[in-house]
């Protein structure tokens, strides 16, 4: 959800106006999610909770540069069949950005530091729900406490030519070592490679159609200097299409598809199985005097092989922003429904909820 999030954001607006300064900005929120499972007795599952506080904040550093900050504050709560409970709760990991443009904002380079403030040396309850908010069919807005912090960089170049823009970056990602499991061991993410492309055309003077590639490469994860683990390489596209709804309004209608092929333990007797996940959905942004109202559908249908975990998602929301002085307010909701298979003969279905409200300066 993050992702596909981030690409509308990215794909409404023409490549080069995505280059523009901004002006410094501060945003802050709050969102309660919770999904409860119709057959907790098969699954092991009754219900699963997160409570999120996510900040985000850039200042213009002259005409040419940005500094950016974000992170989050969350806690989740896991309810076992049988009553038992799992929590963890802390800050996650933050993100410090640097961005500078150049050549008229034709080329920007980015250095990206992730401070390791996030939690470590967790419990073997505390991983537990660690691992089901990061389930791929589940579209939480948080998805990891920690990591152990990396450095990391990247080079995107935009160009437009007529009714068509072309964009593209690569960026490389160096992890840091940490104590993932209380009284464990040590371990160190393997490095990240992506390489995105993206191409839109303007259609007419009120549409516009735009696709995007992504290539994701991961290093070996290593315990205690070893090699352990190599995650699957990750490809996606995703296409979508953004129209005018009369002189104020405008909606969008976004497909896309994400393949994680397996993973493989350095003795190759563990396997995680390959996935792919299709995702879908519509949303606009309906002006009414000086609020903007944007309903959004969306699905979600994850596959793959036969030990992968199945399901899918199915939801509804609004959101309403609301101008008040120097400050943007921005209340949401949301519903889902949705069936999920853990793994063979494991599976139940789920209804799901959020509400969110987002302060933005």
């Amino acid at each position: 959800m993050r992702i596909a999030l981030s690409l509308l954001v990215m794909l409404t607006l023409p490549l080069h106006a995505a280059a523009q300064t901004v002006a410094p900005r501060i945003g802050v929120g709050g969102s309660f999610e919770t999904y409860s499972f119709a057959d907790p007795d098969i699954i092991g599952i009754e219900s699963l909770t997160l409570l999120s506080a996510p900040f985000a904040a850039s200042i213009a550093l002259g005409a040419r540069a940005e500094l950016s900050v974000s992170g989050a504050w969350a806690r989740a709560e896991l309810k076992r069949d049988g009553g038992s409970e799992a929590t963890i709760a802390g800050p996650t990991d933050t993100e410090v950005r640097l961005t500078v443009r150049l050549a008229n904002d034709v080329v920007r380079l980015s250095v990206v530091g992730l401070a390791p403030t996030g939690k470590s040396g967790l419990t073997i309850d505390e991983a537990d729900v660690a691992g089901m908010i990061a389930a791929d069919l589940l579209p939480f807005r948080v998805t990891s406490w920690g990591s152990g912090g990396g450095l990391g960089g990247s080079v995107a170049v935009a160009h437009r030519a007529g009714d068509v823009g072309y964009g593209g970056s690569i960026g490389y990602v160096v992890a840091s070592e940490f104590e993932p499991i209380d009284g464990g061991f040590d371990y160190r993410p393997g490095n990240q490679l992506h390489v995105r492309a993206a191409v839109d055309r303007t259609i007419g003077t009120t549409a516009k159609a735009s696709l995007q590639l992504t290539y994701e490469k991961y290093g070996a994860d290593q315990a205690d200097g070893a090699n352990l683990f190599r995650s699957g390489d990750r490809l996606q596209a995703v296409a979508s299409y953004a129209f005018a709804l009369g002189s104020a309004s405008n909606g969008i209608a976004y497909a896309g598809y994400l393949n994680r092929q397996e993973g493989l333990f350095d003795d190759d007797r563990f396997v995680v199985p390959a996935e792919n996940l299709l995702f879908a959905g519509a949303g606009a942004r309906l002006a009414s005097g000086r609020n903007v109202f944007q309903p959004q559908l969306e699905l979600r249908v994850l596959g793959g092989d036969e030990d992968a975990g199945k399901g899918y998602t199915a939801g509804a929301g609004i959101s309403v922003e609301l101008p008040a002085g120097n400050a943007l307010l921005v209340p949401g909701a949301r519903i889902r429904i949705g069936r999920v298979e853990l793994r063979p003969g494991q599976e139940s279905g789920f209804t799901g909820g959020e509400l969110s409200f987002t302060v933005r300066f």
